[in-house]
């Protein structure tokens, strides 16, 4: 997947996702940025060392994910505002300080309505939630929701869904697409259209179970020019011995590049 600029081709950034102690092998590997979950930055050790890893491996954190921790629900009937401005506040201008332009709003704990809770105020709750987070992300940093299979969620499961979502805030928040989560749903691949209003893009490895090929060649047809993060949600390297990851990292990198 390319574009041109003065003669010059322009390839898709594809990336990590993975915490600060793999900047080095993601760096050798030729990942063009890594994905860190956001709790690498919420505690001063981990957040200096992201830093340093980064910096000295020439590997920009562009995303992070697992936005909020599942002790600070955004549904429900122990949602805390305070707490949660007070994170928001925290973690997002460190987000930018290292250079992170993404932020994956998947966080299936945090999102998950409770048995008995009332759908209509859980959907309220999600707004207000998403409110929030527009304002204080403003336009230095961009949050994106994930939507999440079943399995670990029961809030926005689909693209499809999502989208209307992201429509009725006035996309002050963006959309992300997951392989993964649209083989669990058993979600049609013509849902990523239009690519226009993807904001990012998730893949697992790429084996049987999912039509990688598909899906990267809808998103090629249709323009999508952004990010695309590898992610294990398959479980692919734990099923691997540990001396064997680096080998199928570069295997999984090699064939998304292949396919775009």
């Amino acid at each position: 997947m390319s574009d041109y600029l003065n003669g010059r081709m322009i390839e898709l950034r594809i990336g990590c996702c993975g915490g600060a102690d793999k900047v080095q092998i993601y760096s050798e590997l030729g990942f063009d940025y890594i994905e860190p979950p956001v709790v690498s930055v919420v505690e001063d050790e981990s957040y200096d060392l992201l830093g340093k890893n980064t910096e000295q491996f020439n590997l920009k954190p562009e995303v992070f994910n697992c936005f909020l921790p599942g002790s600070l629900p955004i549904v429900g009937p122990d949602v805390d505002q305070v707490a949660i401005c007070k994170y928001l506040n925290h973690v997002l201008p460190r987000i930018e300080s290292l250079g992170g332009k993404i932020v994956v709003f998947g966080s299936g704990k945090a999102r998950k309505i409770p048995q008995g809770f009332p759908q209509e105020t859980a959907e309220k709750q999600l707004f207000i939630f998403l409110d929030m987070v527009a304002e204080a992300a403003g336009d230095k940093v961009r949050i994106v929701i994930e939507p999440l299979c079943q399995k670990q969620s029961n809030l926005l499961n689909q693209v499809a869904e999502t989208r209307d979502v992201c429509k009725k805030i006035g996309w002050r928040v963006g959309l992300l697409a997951d392989l993964f989560h649209m083989a669990q749903e058993e979600e049609p691949l013509d849902n990523l259209v239009p690519v226009s209003q993807l904001g990012h893009i998730h893949l697992p490895f790429p084996e049987e179970p999912f039509s990688t090929a598909d899906f990267l060649h809808i998103l090629k047809s249709r323009g999508y020019k952004k990010r695309v993060s590898l992610e294990d949600n398959g479980g692919v390297l734990g099923r691997t011995s540990s001396e064997k990851h680096k080998e199928v990292l570069a295997q999984a990198l090699a064939c998304i590049r292949s396919l775009s």
